[in-house]
């Protein structure tokens, strides 16, 4: 009997949270406060994945040990083109899985292994910036002129003090097809 493979966090949110894109624009302010997911207001390192699991369902799921240790919620939105809709937490999330990535993406695929069918409150997120389906100059007016990379991945950082007299690091990426975004993902790390 072949052994069960490990789930594995799914699309853009496991290409963000793995590095594979690179530096953008330094901003000089957080782009990010809170992400809306339908009437859940969703506080990055504070909000934990048993929070939104407790609104949304879904199960939390797991992937790798120590520092490479991630856990995450997924669901797919139903549609002409479906939306993959990622919460995640790192090490830096702490015990209580805090969360510290979400990322929206378009899917090709009517399933993704370990995503859970959204249910009607969840239909899209709102960074309170041009999200999924922007246009790129939308995108360049509201955070600054930067051009995609050549893997079409459109990035911006910022690193702010927090109250704590630590600094808080935000990326915001974005995935362009035909200078629209098909992608979207945020991070948030704070430092003492």
């Amino acid at each position: 009997m072949p052994a069960h493979a490990e789930p594995s966090l799914p699309g853009f949110a496991n290409e963000v949270l793995g590095n594979r894109v690179v530096s953008g624009k330094a901003l000089k302010k957080a782009p990010v406060k809170t992400v809306k997911a339908g009437d859940l207001e969703v506080k990055p390192e504070i909000t934990t994945l048993t929070v939104i699991a407790a609104k949304f369902g879904g199960m939390i799921q797991h992937h790798g040990d120590a520092g490479d240790s991630t856990y995450w919620l997924c669901y797919l939105v139903p549609g002409k083109e479906a939306v993959a809709i990622t919460f995640a937490s790192g090490e830096i999330g702490g015990d209580e899985h805090a969360v510290t990535v979400i990322s929206i993406e378009n899917s090709a695929a009517s399933s993704i292994e370990g995503c859970s069918a959204a249910p009607a409150g969840l239909t899209g997120l709102d960074f309170g910036i041009p999200g999924l389906g922007s246009k790129l100059g939308a995108i360049t007016r509201a955070l600054g002129r930067e051009k995609p990379d050549t893997a079409n991945r459109l990035k911006y950082n910022s690193t702010t003090a927090s109250a704590d007299e630590g600094s808080k690091l935000q990326t915001l990426t974005y995935r362009l097809q035909n200078d629209v975004a098909t992608g979207v993902a945020f991070t948030q790390a704070s430092t003492d």
